[in-house]
């Protein structure tokens, strides 16, 4: 069997090809559905030790209530208002869960990991072991990147949503022209990336519709028509200019820059409109329908 041939996409099952290779880790991509992700069966033994691992130790940016409060705008256009049970898939310390219950929503957490409170609302499992709830709307931030199994998981988050209910997923867009020079990409424990293509028929095989999508800056340069996604090249900042060691080291000053200058400020009082406005735009949102 041809190498580049033995390798299956999780989301359609299609032949992946191997799209290159950074530090020894070979990356693959679909080309039916455009999925990409890490061959993390053929990781080099230092893998853990030479990329970034974990998340950032500053202040979590995410976790504020105007980004909580953006989040519910945004899913509330698409539910109706009697909907309230609601799930945080990776809810991590649960603080949006927490924010959720003072909004009287019926909320709930799920996470395997260690930070997850001991309260009874919480559930530390796999999502597939969770039996006994089924929610009008599954909420998830920045988790299916970690995700070797993207379709058994996907799976399950439908099992658990009521018909017509929805699912909400947040995630960083992926372009593949310029994957490789990503900070993102390089977090060791970032596996999987999405387009809206990938993400779109990952719902569908699972019996959800995706409805809608919010890239902002990640797909500054595409439209939606009807159910096609149709990409142009990076008129702002094109690829070459992107994939260039003076434009990333510029990037990566200038963000160190605006950590320095804001990061104690953010501790004790609330973002300026701006820097918020950057916050709610560091994700791509999908958003799906339960059939």
């Amino acid at each position: 069997m041809n190498n580049e041939n033995k390798y299956i996409c999780n989301i359609c099952g299609s032949s992946g090809k191997i799209l290159g290779y950074k530090k020894g880790v070979k990356v693959l991509q679909c080309p039916e559905c455009s999925f990409l992700w890490k061959d993390i069966y053929s990781l080099p033994s230092d893998y853990y030790e030479t990329w970034q691992y974990g998340t950032s130790k500053s202040f979590d940016l995410r976790n504020q209530e105007s980004v909580f409060k953006h989040r519910m705008d945004r899913i509330n256009k698409f539910i109706s208002g009697s909907s309230r049970k609601i799930l945080d898939f990776g809810c991590g310390k649960g603080e949006f869960v927490e924010f959720l219950k003072k909004q009287n929503y019926d909320a709930f957490g799920c996470d395997i990991g260690d930070s997850i409170p001991d309260k009874p609302y919480f559930f530390k499992t796999d999502i597939g072991k969770l039996q006994g709830h089924d929610f009008d709307i599954i909420f998830s931030s920045e988790t299916f990147e970690h995700i070797e199994d993207v379709s058994t998981v996907m799976r399950h988050l439908s099992d658990r949503t009521k018909k017509g209910g929805i699912i909400y997923l947040e995630t960083q867009f992926t372009h593949s022209d310029s994957l490789f020079g990503w900070g993102y990409f390089d977090k060791a424990n970032h596996i999987s990336f999405f387009s809206p293509r990938s993400m779109e028929k990952l719902m569908k095989t699972k019996s959800i519709d995706l409805i809608d999508f919010d890239n902002r800056v990640q797909l500054k340069n595409a439209v939606w028509t009807g159910r096609r996604i149709i990409h142009f090249s990076h008129i702002i900042v094109p690829d070459f200019i992107q994939r260039n060691f003076l434009y990333k080291k510029f990037c990566s000053i200038l963000l160190e820059t605006l950590r320095k200058v804001f990061g104690k400020k953010l501790k004790s009082a609330e973002c300026t409109d701006w820097v918020k406005d950057i916050l709610l735009k560091m994700n791509c949102t999908f958003i799906g329908k339960r059939s």
